[in-house]
């Protein structure tokens, strides 16, 4: 089962099974995936903006949302007090099966909304795929998945493009994207990141389950935020600050199996900030122009490092 929806104003508006106006058009989001049968099915929306006044919540099997790419965009209405653009999961029942691809979601900084709530409600969708998307100015975390407790199986976050986003507090920092979820079936690979703002870390995983792979981050000089946090694995990914960082910064903390990532300033950092620190199973990496390459400080822990390229300012390894 397949539903179009698109703006009234589109010339071919006719042929559509729901058309929007530019207000409120959550409830015909709303209307159009509700009246998907169980099974699921696919909503396609046409090249247009749709502006929302509240959450739309995804609790179907088997849902696809296609947009048009920059063509199809979703934003939120000033002023209004939502926490979630897309709220997926249910109160009891367990869904699964979920493709969000190919739009311009744009948070317009309403504060601490997020762009894809995959955890406030007790049953987070499963089998979650989040692809080819531009997501911005959100106010809360951009995504945030998992509860903390729930086993949820596979949500991958897959060649999106993630600018200037706000954040979600967990464990003492604001971070971009949340993971929190006690399965080892989370990926995130082939995303950019790009921030001007200073305020907030970007990737946390809660349960240390989550892949990081093959992704590019930029962020502004003075950067002094943990980039990647408590993950499982962690490879090929790109750290470039555009200038230098503050103290307090740390590229990868706290994860398992990293290997083959670069992190580099453009220019000399302070001597407090720190490559990769308290990880284990540290190889092949390249750290530039950091005070400190490689840091453990965790008595009961054993850290493995090899093969690393280190060029810093004070400690290549700091044990």
């Amino acid at each position: 089962c397949t539903f179009v929806i698109g703006p009234t104003s589109n010339s071919d508006s006719a042929s559509y099974d729901y058309t929007t106006d530019g207000t409120d058009d959550d409830v015909q989001i709303q209307a159009a995936i509700d009246a998907l049968p169980s099974t699921g099915g696919r909503i396609v929306f046409r090249e247009g903006t749709y502006t929302l006044g509240a959450a739309v919540t995804i609790a179907k099997n088997g849902l696809t949302l296609q947009g048009q790419g920059k063509g199809s965009i979703i934003i939120m209405q000033s002023g209004i007090s939502a926490t979630a653009m897309f709220r997926l999961g249910h109160a009891s029942i367990i869904y699964r099966d979920c493709l969000i691809y190919n739009f311009y979601l744009d948070g317009n900084s309403i504060s601490a909304l997020e762009l894809i709530d995959n955890h406030t409600l007790t049953k987070p969708m499963n089998n979650v795929i989040i692809s080819y998307n531009l997501l911005t100015r959100s106010g809360g975390a951009a995504i945030y998945h998992g509860s903390g407790s729930t086993d949820n199986d596979y949500f991958t976050v897959i060649n999106n493009y993630f600018l200037n986003n706000g954040g979600t507090t967990i464990a003492s920092q604001s971070r971009v994207i949340i993971i929190n979820d006690v399965n080892d079936h989370q990926l995130l690979e082939g995303n950019f990141f790009a921030q001007t703002s200073n305020s907030h870390g970007i990737i946390y995983d809660g349960t240390n389950s989550c892949k990081v792979l093959n992704n590019d981050f930029l962020l502004p000089s003075g950067y002094n935020k943990t980039v990647i946090d408590s993950c499982q694995f962690v490879s090929n990914n790109q750290i470039r600050i555009d200038g230098t960082v503050a103290n307090n910064f740390i590229g990868i903390n706290a994860s398992d199996w990293v290997i083959s990532n670069h992190i580099e300033p453009s220019s000399s950092a302070d001597s407090t900030a720190i490559g990769i620190q308290n990880s284990f199973m540290v190889e092949q990496n390249r750290i530039d122009n950091l005070g400190v390459g490689l840091y453990h400080n965790l008595a009961n822990n054993v850290a493995f490092y090899q093969s690393n390229f280190i060029s810093v300012q004070r400690h290549g390894i700091h044990i």
